[in-house]
């Protein structure tokens, strides 16, 4: 009885030493210390804040962010200097698989989600809130593209085909909405493009059909291409086969 009384008596104690905090794990120890960072170190004037994209795993597989020697895992904010959310993301195994950043201010300046095992989407912003790339990806590759100036023009459109294994349709504009060049898939079963390069006017300036080598994961040069002048009378007629120059022929511009 008396052993059993003894025993009792140490473990109360034991208790109240661990009440006290002597036995309290300190969870601080697993916590990341908070990041703080100046915008002026973080914020570039044409790519936003690129500073996390090495640890989104979508994108790279080169970095792992680490916490305490471990790798991160969970949600976790950084700031800017003046209290301001820099960063916010889950992380797993020390890579990114949702975030987003904010300007100063509080202006998003991208958003990253994983919408399922192998496709996310990215967008990006400027800093009043204009759209600035709308980007889907299916694992590493890029399958939809958008660029689009600060005054809201689109500037550039990439759609990927995954079977094919190339772009499909790629199309850039100046800032006032005008096409100054495209390529695209025109015969499927052909694996037949083609390119049409234009003037900041809209006129064309050379016209042409692509045949795409898988093999090779080039495009060739094939049939008829047209150069223009300016006012879009034809100034030269090319012909190619397999990339060679069988033909030409120039025309005045009268």
């Amino acid at each position: 009885m008396r052993f059993n009384k003894t025993i009792l008596i140490f473990c109360v104690f034991l208790t109240l030493i661990c009440l006290s905090g002597f036995c309290q794990q300190d969870l601080s120890l697993q916590l990341p210390k908070v990041t703080t960072y100046s915008a002026k170190d973080v914020v570039d004037e044409e790519k936003g804040i690129s500073l996390y994209e090495p640890l989104n795993q979508r994108l790279s597989l080169d970095s792992i962010r680490h916490c305490k020697g471990y790798a991160c895992n969970g949600v976790i904010i950084d700031y800017y200097d003046n209290g301001e959310i820099l960063h916010k993301g889950y992380y797993m195994e020390g890579q990114l698989t949702s975030y987003t950043n904010y300007y100063p201010g509080g202006q998003i300046e991208r958003t990253f989600v994983s919408t399922s095992v192998n496709e996310s989407e990215m967008m990006l912003y400027y800093s009043d809130g204009t759209i600035k790339s709308s980007q889907k990806y299916f694992n590493f590759q890029p399958t939809l593209w958008k660029d689009y100036y600060p005054n809201g023009e689109l500037g550039y459109h990439m759609i990927y085909d995954l079977a094919i294994g190339a772009p499909i349709v790629k199309r850039e504009y100046n800032k006032y909405g005008i096409l100054t060049s495209e390529m695209y898939l025109s015969n499927k079963k052909k694996n037949l493009f083609r390119q049409n390069i234009y003037y900041e006017t809209g006129v064309p300036i050379t016209k042409g059909e692509l045949t795409f080598d898988g093999h090779l994961h080039t495009h060739i040069k094939n049939g008829k291409w047209l150069h223009f002048y300016p006012n879009g009378k034809i100034s030269k007629v090319e012909v190619f086969e397999d990339n060679q120059l069988i033909s030409s022929k120039e025309k005045a511009d009268i």
